[in-house]
Order: structure tokens, then C-alpha cells, then sequence
């Protein structure tokens, strides 16, 4: 085998024009045997099919006398130790991105062992495949150059990205900042460093997955690396003529940190970090580390910073975890009222009190209150305390003050007496009412309680204001609909029996002393004797309580017979004759009715 090859590298050119010249061969040949598969079943068309395809991908791959196959031979002419483990290599066309396995315990290809970050080929096809023919250089499609070179399937490879010549200082830049996307035709374009690992490790026959995924793969997608436009060398070339040589991902800013126990804070605070080519990469630092901000104490916190190119830069620090901050009150009321010789209860004092150390609340077991053994005049202070757990001790106060002034209860001044009928009584209208003071300052309304008394027409309210101390005040109020009534001037005179003449001398008053027109007074009359008779006048209104009708009566006499009506009338001239018992005059509208009375009636 070593001879072979030897024997290769001495006649390449030639071979080179001969392996052409045979592929040409090798496609005319396939092409007759489609040919003569015309009458044979799809499945076998379609196999011949695949092998034209590939066939004629590798006759339009551009082939140079320049091309540098891969020797994988040391001195002694066995293969390098590298390509004699097996590898498995999975491509995310879909994420742009290479992950590497090697087999388990069990033999399988569950390990991953690396990721690269690639450019896809739009046309690359899904599908496994098995890896052949390595090159240190190789021209490729739009006749550019690569470095290590792997061809995976038909005109499908491993390669770096392209450069304008056969020249590691010919980089094309813009191709190389495309990585981590999909940009070229078909081959997978990886780092020059990547592609020379692939060429190495991936000896002849090596499994390649190309499929599509939304999962970049169990190790991540490494991070790219930007390069300026006129770069002309690919920052991973591990060539020690690479400017880019001496070149590293540096971390700055890491130091010993004390941090203040469960309050949060950033690892990242102080830190930064540039790749390779001096990009700022700060953002991805990786931090590793045990510690628990709960829990006081000294914790290893260790940085890592990897560029796209594979260098990376650590530090390793010291934090320190400690409980340095007083604990707080929160819902101590600043003053708190009572009334003369009241006790005081410690657990309403610590109503809904809390204490909050380092966002944690402690117990209410924990805090001291002090009390004054007896209440004085005036102010009373008493003390809280609590102590946490790292021995941080936070105090407050407040001021009892001995109220011997009870709240008094106040009625608004537009609170009037009397209720407009469509008016709805509720315990929102009635404290809408009043308010209570204490010592000058107005109390909340919750301070108020109302109790509701319906009365015939009308409510009575009694309110109960209850200071800070717990005295009380207690108002009472009451209030009534719009009632009507109906007065009469007495005895009435009429020549005719109309509503016109019947209503003279009769009034509508409202409670609220408002007079009304009478045109919905309804009037009805009842004959006594002979040319006298009884007006019942009277007025229906409603409230949410019900309906009422006010009433009056007064005699009225007619003083003008009206004629005789029928053909059997015989009065003489300007004779009349009143309407007989029980009857109604033309502008009564209601029954008669038989009371005496000339007043409002009302229950």
C-alpha cells in the first residue's frame, strides 16, 4: 500500500488526466445501461439514475494539477493514530452546525466529542453517506481554493472557506463571516482548524449524516467569529505563519468577590472578554460554580471564555458569601389610639407585621415588643426588636396615645329631609350622608356603620362612628318621600257641574311646600239633596315604598237648573233639573265616593 502510494504521488498529473478521461468513460457507460434498463422496473431506473447524477457531479467538480491529495501515512507507513478511531459524523444542515461522536461502551455512536460551527450547502443532500478521497488542497466550484478537504458524496465536502487562490493568505473574508449560516451550493464550509481535524479523523469509509433539525445538537452551536473584510487569513489556521499566531480569547476583570447573602447580583459584573481577533465576546463567558447565595460561606467560582476558533481563557476566583444587613419592619403603624384604662395586646400590636431579612420574612416568635407597664396621658412609645440569624438586629416604635375624646358624627349639609320618589334607599346613599371626625381629623367611611328603619313613608338612620380608640358616636336621622296633600276654600257655588268651575279654590301642595298645577287631581261627586252635592277630589303618587293618594271633600250647590232632558220633560221656561243620586258629572273621571272630609287623608 505505501508503494501505491508513493507510486501516486510521483505520476499525479498524469493520473490525474487519466482518472478524468476514465470518469468520462465511466458516465458513457452508465449512461448505455439506462439505456438498456428502459423495460425494467422504476426502482432499478431510479438507482441508475442516483449513480449518473453522481457521476457527473464528480465530472463537474473542478479538478487542478494543483490539487494536493491527503497522505495519512507517517515515516513508517501506517495511517495516523488519529483516523484509526472511529468517528460518526452528524450534520445539522437546517442549524449550521457539526457534531462529532464517538461509540459507547455498548458500541454506539451515543457520544458527542465535538461541535463546529459550518456553513451548510443549500443543495447538500439529507441522507448518511460514507467519506472518501482527502485533500490538503483542493479547487472547488467557482474555481476558489480550499484547505483539507473531505469529499463526503458526489461533489459534497468537508472543506475551509473558500480562498481566492491556493494561498493561506488569500482568504475570502466575507464567506468566512457567513459561518454558522447556509451559503454555499453543496459542500459543508467549516474552519480551516475544523477541516483539518476532519481530514484527519475521518479515515475512508467514515459515517456523515447530512439532516435537518431544530436542535443544534447535544453540545450546542459554537460561536462564530467575525473577521474585517480585508482579512486574508483564517484566525484558526494553526500554520505558525498565521499573523493571527500569537493571538488568543482573553478574559479580564475577574477578582475575589464578597456578595451579600440571597440578594442577587451578576457574575458577569467587572468581566470582559475579546476573542481571537479582539471582538468583544463578553456575553459568552461561561461560569461554573457551586454556590448557594441561601447560604453563607466561601464558594470557587470559575470563568471560561472560548472563542469561535477554539482558544479559550480562564480564571478562577474566590466568593465569599456573607449576611451583613439589618433585618427591617414593615407594617408598624406610627401611632396607634386607645381609650382610658385599655389593655394592650401584644399580638394586635404585631398585626399584620412583618420583618423581612435579605427578601426572606422571619417569624413574629422572633420579635421583642416592649410595653409600658402602665399607660400615661399622652404618648406612650413602644419598642420592637429582632435579631437574624447573623446577628443583625433591627429596632422601631410606635406612639399609643390615650384618646378620652370620642369621634362625633356629622350630617352633610345638602343631606336633606325629604327624598325625591325615585330615590333608592340603600346603605351606600345613607352613609353618603354623614361623616365622623376625630380630633379634628376627618375618620375613613369604614369607620361608620349604618343600621336602616323603614317607616310608614320613609327611613330612619342610625349611625355609629368608631375612632382609633374605640370609642363611639351616634347620630340618628330621618328622611320621607314627597308627600302630597289637597286643600279647598270650603263651600262651592257652581252654575254648571265642569271641572273648570269644580276646581276653583282647590290647591296641590307638596311636602317639599311646592304648589302643583291640579289638571291630574281627579275629581268625583255624589248628590245629596236636591241641587247640593259632595266633590271628592283626590291624587295618586308612588315611591320605591309603595303608592298613596291624597284626598279632600267639600260641598258644592248648583245654583242654575240645567233643562230637563227626554221627551217627557215639561219644566216651564228656564226651568233645570239636577242629576239625580249617585250620578256623575261630565268632568268627574272617578267613582263617587261618600266622604265628608276636606283634608288630606293619609295612613
Amino acid at each position: 500500500m505505501k508503494k501505491q502510494k508513493q507510486f501516486f504521488a510521483k505520476h499525479k498529473i498524469p493520473i490525474i488526466i487519466i482518472s478524468a478521461v476514465v470518469l468520462l468513460a465511466i458516465a458513457g457507460t452508465v449512461t448505455g445501461v439506462i439505456l438498456s434498463l428502459r423495460n425494467r422496473n422504476r426502482q432499478d431506473q431510479e438507482k441508475v439514475s442516483d449513480l449518473v447524477e453522481m457521476m457527473a457531479d464528480l465530472v463537474n467538480e473542478p479538478v487542478s494539477a494543483e490539487d494536493e491529495p491527503y497522505n495519512p501515512t507517517g515515516e513508517n507507513g501506517e495511517e495516523a493514530d488519529e483516523s484509526k478511531k472511529e468517528i460518526f459524523v452528524r450534520v445539522n444542515k437546517k442549524r449550521n452546525c457539526i457534531t462529532v461522536y464517538e461509540k459507547d461502551k455498548d458500541g454506539e455512536f451515543t457520544k458527542p466529542v465535538k461541535a463546529m460551527i459550518c456553513s451548510a450547502g443549500y443543495n447538500a443532500p439529507t441522507g448518511t453517506y460514507e467519506t472518501s478521497d482527502r485533500y490538503v488542497w483542493k479547487i472547488v466550484n467557482g474555481n476558489v481554493w480550499s484547505q483539507y478537504a473531505t469529499r463526503i458524496t458526489g461533489n459534497v465536502l468537508f472543506h475551509s472557506v473558500p480562498y481566492a487562490e491556493k494561498s493561506k493568505s488569500s482568504l475570502i473574508a466575507k464567506y468566512y463571516n457567513k459561518l454558522g449560516t447556509n451559503a454555499s451550493a453543496g459542500c459543508i464550509r467549516v474552519m480551516v482548524a475544523d477541516a483539518k481535524w476532519l481530514m484527519e479523523h475521518c479515515a475512508e469509509g467514515t459515517k456523515v449524516e447530512i439532516y435537518e433539525d431544530d436542535d443544534p445538537g447535544p453540545l450546542g452551536k459554537p460561536a462564530s467569529l467575525v473577521v474585517a473584510e480585508n482579512e486574508q487569513w483564517d484566525p484558526s489556521d494553526p500554520d505558525s505563519a498565521n499573523p493571527w499566531a500569537g493571538h488568543r480569547a482573553v478574559l479580564s476583570g475577574a477578582a475575589n468577590r464578597t456578595v451579600e447573602r440571597n440578594i442577587e447580583f451578576d457574575y458577569l459584573e467587572g468581566l470582559s472578554g475579546t476573542d481571537t481577533v479582539g471582538n468583544d465576546i463578553t456575553s459568552q463567558i461561561q461560569v461554573d460554580t457551586d454556590l448557594d447565595i441561601k447560604k453563607v460561606g466561601t464558594y470557587k467560582v470559575t470563568y471560561t471564555l472560548t472563542d469561535g476558533v477554539g482558544s479559550t481563557d480562564t480564571a478562577e476566583v474566590v466568593y465569599t458569601v456573607s449576611d451583613t444587613r439589618e433585618p427591617y419592619f414593615s407594617g408598624i403603624k406610627r401611632q396607634i389610639q386607645v381609650a382610658p384604662n385599655a389593655a394592650v395586646n401584644v399580638e394586635e400590636l404585631l398585626d399584620k407585621v412583618y420583618v423581612i431579612d435579605n427578601n426572606e420574612i422571619l417569624s413574629n416568635d422572633r420579635i421583642q415588643v416592649h410595653v409600658p407597664e402602665q399607660l400615661v396621658e399622652g404618648e406612650n412609645t413602644v419598642s420592637y426588636s429582632v435579631m437574624d440569624d447573623y446577628g443583625n438586629v433591627a429596632t422601631a416604635s410606635t406612639l399609643i396615645m390615650v384618646d378620652r375624646e370620642p369621634p362625633q358624627l356629622h350630617l352633610y349639609s345638602d343631606a336633606g329631609s325629604i327624598l325625591d320618589n325615585s330615590q333608592i334607599v340603600d346603605e351606600n346613599f345613607a352613609l353618603s350622608r354623614v361623616y365622623a371626625t376625630d380630633s379634628g381629623e376627618e375618620l375613613p367611611r369604614d369607620s361608620i356603620h349604618v343600621t336602616i328603619y323603614q317607616t310608614d313613608w320613609g327611613y330612619t338612620f342610625v349611625y355609629v362612628a368608631t375612632d382609633k380608640s374605640g370609642q363611639t358616636a351616634t347620630l340618628t336621622d330621618s328622611v320621607s318621600y314627597v308627600s302630597y296633600t289637597i286643600t279647598t276654600t270650603g263651600t262651592l257655588n257652581v252654575t254648571e257641574l265642569t271641572a273648570e268651575q269644580l276646581m276653583q279654590g282647590v290647591t296641590l301642595t307638596a311636602s317639599t311646600g311646592q304648589t302643583l298645577s291640579g289638571e291630574n287631581v281627579q275629581i268625583s261627586m255624589n248628590n245629596t239633596i236636591s241641587n247640593q252635592y259632595t266633590i271628592t277630589y283626590s291624587y295618586t303618587y308612588s315611591s320605591p315604598l309603595g303608592t298613596k293618594t291624597a284626598t279632600a271633600t267639600r260641598p258644592v250647590i248648583l245654583t242654575q237648573q240645567p233643562p230637563m232632558a227626554g221627551p217627557s220633560a215639561t219644566p216651564g221656561p228656564g226651568a233645570s233639573t239636577p242629576p239625580g243620586p249617585e250620578q256623575t258629572s261630565p268632568a268627574a273621571t272617578m267613582e263617587p265616593t261618600n266622604s265628608e272630609d276636606n283634608e288630606l287623608i293619609s295612613s
